[in-house]
């Protein structure tokens, strides 16, 4: 095979993975606002914006590094799956220990968001 052939054929995979990803989210979504009152969807956002940013925070580049990497051997397996599993465990305690902080935060804004309504009336 090509390389030519190899790089379009992985673009499109690549493109198709993508692609994939967002219209299933999208749809979720569309689901979860047409079952859940606003406030519980917007508190499912929420949620989804702290997961996504752990996600970034935990995978952290390593796993596509190996991918990258020509000779992989176990040391470098290890290193990148401790390393993941530490992150996890890091990121879960601080959003177990931030979480009553962040939830008075969520209150206040909710809060505020009265409290503009009924000023502007």
């Amino acid at each position: 095979m090509d390389l030519k052939k190899q790089v379009t054929q992985g673009a499109i995979w690549v493109f198709l993975d993508q692609f994939g990803v967002q219209l299933v989210s999208f749809l979720v979504s569309l689901v979860l606002a047409r079952l859940l009152m606003p406030a519980d969807f917007g508190t499912i956002a929420l949620f989804n914006v702290v997961i996504n940013v752990s996600s970034v925070l935990i995978n952290g580049g390593l796993s596509s590094s190996l991918v990258r990497t020509q000779a992989v051997d176990n040391r470098d397996l290890s290193t990148v799956f401790w390393f993941n599993i530490v992150m996890t465990l890091l990121l879960y305690l601080v959003i177990f220990i931030a979480s009553p902080g962040l939830l008075d935060f969520i209150r206040c804004l909710f809060c505020l968001r009265s409290f503009a309504c009924i000023v502007s009336y």
